[in-house]
C-alpha cells in the first residue's frame, strides 16, 4: 500500500528553481518539498499516489526530467520536518537483499526515514547530522559497504528559506 509518492525533479535551467519551488510551496497536492544538490534539483512529498499525479504538477514549466515513485512507509511525513543538515539517499539494492538492507539502514541512528520504492529494487532514505561531514561519514562507512547495496546517490538538502 502506498503512503503517497516522492517526486524528483531535474530542472532545465537553475533559474527555474525558485519559481518551481514556489509552485510546490502553494500546491494543495504537495505535503512538503526540499531543494537538493545532487542528481535532481527538487524533491517533493506528494499526497497522491504516483499514478494520480495531478496535471498541475505533471506539466510544470522548466522541468527537464521528473520521476514519481510510490512509497511504502507512512513515516514519509518526517521528511517535512527537516532541520540541521540532511541528505536524501537513493540506493540501488540487490533484489534478494532489499528487506535486509532496509532493516539495517532504518536501524542507523542518523536515518530518520527509509522506504522502499514500490515495484523497484530501490530505497530512499533521509539521513540527518550536525553537519554534512557526519552525514558523509555515516554514508561512506556504514551504508555504502552494506552487503547488497549496489549504488548510492546522495543529494544534500538546501534550505532555501534560510538563504
Amino acid at each position: 500500500m502506498s503512503s503517497g509518492a516522492l517526486l524528483l525533479a531535474r530542472l532545465s535551467d537553475p533559474e527555474r528553481l525558485i519559481p518551481t519551488a514556489e509552485i510546490f510551496e502553494h500546491s494543495e497536492f504537495v505535503d512538503c518539498w526540499n531543494a537538493v544538490d545532487g542528481h535532481v534539483d527538487l524533491v517533493a512529498l506528494i499526497k497522491t499516489p504516483a499514478s494520480a499525479l495531478p496535471p498541475q504538477l505533471r506539466n510544470l514549466p522548466g522541468i527537464d526530467e521528473m520521476y514519481v515513485f510510490d512509497l511504502t512507509d507512512d513515516g514519509a511525513k518526517l521528511v517535512c520536518e527537516l532541520s540541521l543538515a540532511h541528505s536524501f539517499l537513493f540506493l540501488d539494492v540487490e533484489a534478494e537483499k532489499l528487506m535486509l538492507v532496509q532493516t539495517k539502514i532504518k536501524a542507523l541512528k542518523q536515518v530518520i526515514f527509509c522506504s522502499r520504492i514500490l515495484d523497484r529494487n530501490e530505497l530512499v532514505a533521509v539521513i540527518s547530522g550536525d553537519n554534512f561531514q557526519s552525514i558523509d561519514h555515516t554514508v561512506n562507512d556504514q551504508i555504502r559497504p552494506t552487503d547488497g547495496v549496489l549504488r548510492v546517490k546522495q543529494d544534500r538538502v538546501i534550505n532555501l528559506k534560510q538563504i
